[in-house]
């Protein structure tokens, strides 16, 4: 019984093993991008273009509860929608091993409010696309039903 308790916990809890994660279940979606560029310009430029795409879509990004990581080989920040222009960059390797897993050059992962993932790709998905797939979750229509009530 002690076996089949541990195999459940370790299935909800899969994304635990980085504090930077765990740190946002149950109160935030994640989506993660991340690049295998090594060079520092190269870094800003992709940095800049995922921060210009999140600060034209503020509004939704608060009302999924969505922040965003930009995910480097060795370095990540975090954006927030409250405050997009706070971005502290952190040295780090391990967030970078953890997201990219198959060796991809780039890509994007959309990680729920239980710190599941669901969406792991290796291109650029629209945040369109991002908000359909977030809407279409269970927590997120009880969410939707809960603020049409008040």
């Amino acid at each position: 019984m002690r076996w089949i308790i541990l195999l459940f916990l370790m299935s909800i809890f899969s994304n635990a093993q980085i504090p930077e994660l765990t740190q946002h279940q149950w109160n935030h979606r994640l989506l993660i991008t991340f690049s295998d560029v090594e060079e520092a310009s190269a870094q800003q430029r992709f940095f800049e273009q995922q921060k210009s795409r999140f600060e034209k879509n503020i509004e939704g990004l608060k009302e999924r509860k969505l922040l965003l990581y930009v995910v480097f080989p060795n370095r990540y920040t975090q954006l927030n929608p409250e405050n997009p222009k706070d971005a502290k960059w952190i040295a780090q390797q391990d967030l970078y091993k953890f997201v990219n897993k198959k060796d991809a050059v780039m890509g994007i992962q959309l990680i729920g409010l239980d710190g599941g993932t669901k969406l792991n790709r290796a291109d650029w998905v629209e945040l369109t696309d991002i908000f359909q797939r977030i809407d279409a979750m269970p927590m997120r229509q009880a969410e939707m039903k809960n603020d049409q009530k008040h």
